[in-house]
């Protein structure tokens, strides 16, 4: 500690860009504390790409400085699954961006990434952090639950999995990336070990009071901080206060035009909570004007728009006009187009 601990994003720049704008304004080598981001960054919004390609930038930038988990998102059955994102499936937005081709091969290295990311970890050997929540145990190969997290090979795919992969691994990296805490009226119907099938379906787990009281007794543990599940306030507590659940973006999860996008500092002896409000603005200029086309063809100046990489300051029925005119400078010497450059 100190660390920022964020919840899923959900392809949601606009709130990553008020974290962005309020936590580490001047850059994360310059910005106190760690940064520790619970997974789910993609699907969902309509900023997948833009939201990987800055994490990942900060990760290679400060290695030291950022720890991104894996999300249930960040398996390939859930970004690929285009039937029922549509177009905010990572996968149709890496296509739409890049053409059918690149855009897969895009997705794929992504989620090459995505494979490597680590499943929890903990501050301060104190408070556990994961994306869904505790894995049930693995009583016949290791002690504890801990060490059936360390135990994982480098590099899982989970969903669907990798052929070296064995069902404890199974069964630890999805109980990882899915489970929830038990619902108060789930709490009777739970096992000896406090878990039970989860309201989620899909061989999905939900752990009780027994298995939060084992798991944190047994490892010396305090709290449990996860993501996974959408707050109406961004960050909410359950079973006795040592479980929170912190969500990160504000956005496209049926939580009302209210809705804040919440994150957690823990810091020595105090957990607090920091929100967005609905009513902030982000002070980012999203678009510049200081890149010339004069020297490109149509064809280049087509391809740049349909990547996202350059938009017009007027209608793009008028594209052929504007072209014709494309070496017209105005009194500052700056050509009459903008660019957009996706993301920060």
């Amino acid at each position: 500690s100190p660390v920022y601990v964020f919840g899923d994003i959900h392809g949601n720049l606009e709130d990553l860009h008020f974290f962005a704008d309020n936590l580490w304004k001047l850059g994360m080598d310059l910005a106190a504390g760690h940064f520790l981001f619970l997974g789910d960054y993609v699907d969902r919004g309509m900023s997948c790409l833009e939201v990987v390609a800055y994490l990942f930038a900060l990760k290679v930038l400060y290695p030291y400085k950022i720890t991104m988990l894996r999300g249930n998102h960040e398996t390939r059955d859930v970004n690929g699954w285009e039937a029922h994102y549509l177009d905010k499936s990572f996968l149709f937005q890496c296509k739409e961006r890049f053409g059918v081709e690149l855009g897969e091969t895009v997705w794929e290295e992504v989620n090459q990434a995505f494979d490597r990311l680590p499943l929890a970890a903990v501050i301060d050997h104190e408070i556990f952090c994961i994306h869904g929540g505790i894995p049930r145990p693995v009583k016949d190969l290791h002690s504890s639950e801990i060490q059936s997290i360390l135990s994982m090979p480098h590099v899982v795919s989970i969903m669907p999995p990798y052929d070296h992969e064995t069902d404890w691994m199974k069964q630890v990296g999805t109980d990882c990336i899915w489970s929830d805490p038990a619902s108060e009226d789930m709490e009777t119907i739970l096992d000896e070990t406090g878990f039970g099938e989860s309201p989620r379906g899909g061989g999905a787990v939900c752990f009780g009071n027994a298995a939060i009281e084992n798991f944190l007794a047994a490892n010396n543990l305090s709290y449990i901080i996860r993501a996974h599940e959408a707050h109406a306030y961004g960050v909410a507590l359950s079973k006795g206060a040592r479980v929170f659940t912190v969500f990160s973006t504000s956005k496209d999860h049926r939580q009302g035009d209210k809705a804040l996008a919440g994150c957690i500092l823990v810091d020595n002896e105090k957990i607090q909570v920091i929100n967005r409000s609905p009513k902030y603005k982000n002070r980012y200029v999203h678009r510049r004007t200081s890149m010339t086309l004069a020297n490109l063809s149509t064809e280049e100046i087509e391809e740049r728009r349909r990547l996202g990489l350059v938009r017009f300051s007027i209608a793009m029925e008028d594209m052929s006009r504007l072209l014709n005119a494309r070496n017209l400078e105005d009194e500052n010497g700056e050509v009459l187009a903008e660019t957009h450059r996706p993301g920060f």
